[in-house]
């Protein structure tokens, strides 16, 4: 008789089973209707017998008695009078999936916790920690936990949630002001094992004093998230760990369960309608897609076919009803323009998508003939020409950066080479646009007549790219504000003329970030490497007002802020957003 294990090798997860076959001849000629044992141990058979059919074999399963992350090989035996047969099998030790991410929202006393389970691997459920003073520790496997239930380390189980029936728990009772930190693991088998890592973030305290944030809003995947408004009494961002999140202002509440949350957003959101109705975020990803959101639900109303490796700018939307005759007889809507960041410097490409379904309208530089390296900032159409001017980087200097593309054929227009371009394009009062190189320079374009306005570039420094944008004060036209990666925030003024502007005032702030400008308060707000945000007036540049987000260990990117509450919403690169009244204290 022989013994066979197919397959020889399984997971020990307490289901996955393998078939054990023995085969019983005499002669060569298999015997039929015999009854052979089975037995084992370190492992669970599926009888402890068998009748052996025409062809001589007898089965049984064979699975791991319980999960476990240890790999073992147990040997079964096959027997029929007096013989037998031996076989060993691996039992290899199984590895519990981590959760994807782990959000709080830290309020006054109470705080929302938020956890993305993960899409595949071994998980039933969630679990969630929180302790004062530091990190929870990892659980014990073999020890199944509840809520309420307390660890050595202090940490208490606040949740404990299987898949499928629920991603969130409210934590209150707690001290309002204090921080606590949050672990959240998922558990297989009951809860009797545990993920090995985790994911953890800590909830800040806030409060309604001075210097104290409203709330806070927390990431267990560090990053630095780019928030906006969102025209309807909240704020949105791209997830640190994948999806678009939207929450309300008043307290950091998620409005609904972030869509796209296996992808991260690059690129920032555009806020618009779709051919005059509705509300739509419409967002590149890291999957080289393109997504329109609804913003009344969180559902995705398209996502686009792959157009490259990923997507690094924002689209912009030509609108229908606000273009020509001939925009109008081309195309039935409006138009989401966007281009690629493909792994190549030289094979990016530039698509026109139907704003409504996402499907493909023209591709620029679809067969890859032209060089062209990786898009940019933000591209900016003209409605005048039904053109789109967008910008690239330059493959250190041997390509085109700045491109005119026809928005009717996606044919090239006309190219320029200017070096790098990687912030997003300002426009002007007059209707030019703001073009700023990372070598310093920054110049004036005519988009209608695609020209420069300017008889030279206004020069920065060597090497010293314009952060982000270039915001102009339509209250004092040509008044322009920015920041530079040599950690300067800077006011110049436009001649009006084809001279390039002059300095109005320059302001030493470390790493400074794209500024907010709050023309009608006077002010304009920057986050700074120190931990900080700044209030800088804009008459003189002198930085009146600081405070310091959080603990001021984690860089300070660019606030937007809502008009209604008066609250700045800054992001840190530690994976927080902040709402911070302004102006500050």
């Amino acid at each position: 008789m022989s013994l066979t294990a197919s397959p020889a090798s399984i997971p020990a997860d307490g289901a996955t089973t393998t078939t054990m076959t023995t085969t019983v001849t005499d002669g060569g000629s298999p015997l039929s209707g015999i009854t052979v044992s089975f037995s084992t141990s370190g492992a669970t058979l599926s009888a402890a017998s068998a009748v052996s059919n025409a062809s001589g074999q007898a089965t049984v399963t064979l699975r791991a008695t319980t999960a476990s992350k240890s790999t073992t090989t147990p040997s079964v035996t096959a027997s029929y009078g007096g013989q037998s047969a031996l076989r060993s099998v691996t039992l290899t030790g199984i590895t519990i999936a981590e959760p994807t991410e782990l959000n709080t929202v830290s309020g006054s006393g109470t705080n929302l916790v938020y956890w993305t389970p993960p899409s595949a691997g071994y998980s039933n459920g969630v679990l969630v920690l929180r302790r004062s003073g530091g990190t929870p520790q990892v659980p014990s496997d073999g020890t199944a936990l509840n809520v309420g239930d307390s660890l050595a380390d202090g940490s208490r189980v606040v949740a404990k949630l299987a898949a499928g029936g629920g991603t969130s728990v409210t934590d209150s009772g707690l001290t309002a002001g204090a921080t606590y930190y949050y672990r959240s693991f998922c558990y297989f088998a009951s809860g009797s094992l545990y993920s090995a890592a985790g994911a953890s973030v800590d909830a800040p305290g806030t409060g309604t004093g001075a210097n104290q944030p409203r709330w806070v809003y927390t990431s267990s995947t560090a990053g630095m998230a780019d928030p906006t408004v969102d025209g309807m009494g909240g704020a949105l961002w791209g997830g640190m760990g994948g999806g678009v999140v939207d929450t309300t202002t008043t307290d950091g509440t998620r409005v609904w369960t972030p869509p796209l949350n296996t992808k991260t957003v690059t690129g920032g959101a555009v806020l618009t309608d779709i051919n005059g109705a509705g509300w739509y975020a419409i967002v590149g990803t890291s999957s080289g897609t393109v997504a329109a959101i609804d913003l009344n639900s969180g559902a995705v109303t398209w996502e686009s076919p792959v157009l490259g490796t990923t997507i690094g700018s924002r689209v912009t939307v030509q609108y229908r009803s606000a273009s020509d005759a001939t925009f109008q007889a081309q195309f039935t809507g409006d138009l989401v323009i966007v281009g690629t960041k493909n792994s190549s410097a030289t094979n990016n490409k530039v698509y026109g998508l139907d704003a409504a379904t996402g499907t493909v309208q023209w591709t620029f530089n679809n067969s890859g003939a032209t060089a062209v390296d990786v898009v940019t900032g933000w591209p900016q159409v003209v409605y005048e020409t039904n053109r789109v001017i967008v910008t690239t980087k330059s493959n250190g200097g041997t390509q085109a950066s700045l491109w005119a593309l026809s928005t009717i054929t996606g044919s090239l227009v006309q190219s320029w080479s200017y070096g790098d371009i990687t912030m997003g394009l300002g426009g002007a009062s007059n209707g030019t646009l703001y073009v700023g190189t990372t070598s310093g320079k920054l110049y004036e374009f005519d988009q209608t007549s695609l020209a420069m306005a300017w008889t030279g570039p206004y020069d920065t420094g060597t090497n010293n790219g314009i952060v982000g944008w270039v915001w102009e004060d339509w209250d004092q036209r040509g008044r322009l504000y920015f920041s530079t990666s040599d950690g300067h925030v800077w006011a110049l003024q436009t001649s009006g003329g084809s001279a390039p502007p002059s300095l109005v005032w320059k302001t030493t702030l470390a790493g400074a970030s794209a500024p907010l400008v709050l023309e009608s308060n006077g002010v304009l707000y920057v986050g700074g490497s120190d931990g900080k945000i700044h209030e800088l007036r804009l008459s003189d540049g002198v930085d009146q007002k600081q405070s310091t987000v959080g603990g001021g260990t984690s860089a300070v990117g660019s606030p937007t802020w809502d008009s209604t509450s008066g609250w700045l919403y800054a992001p840190t690169a530690n994976g927080k957003i902040w709402a911070i009244p302004a102006p500050l204290p």
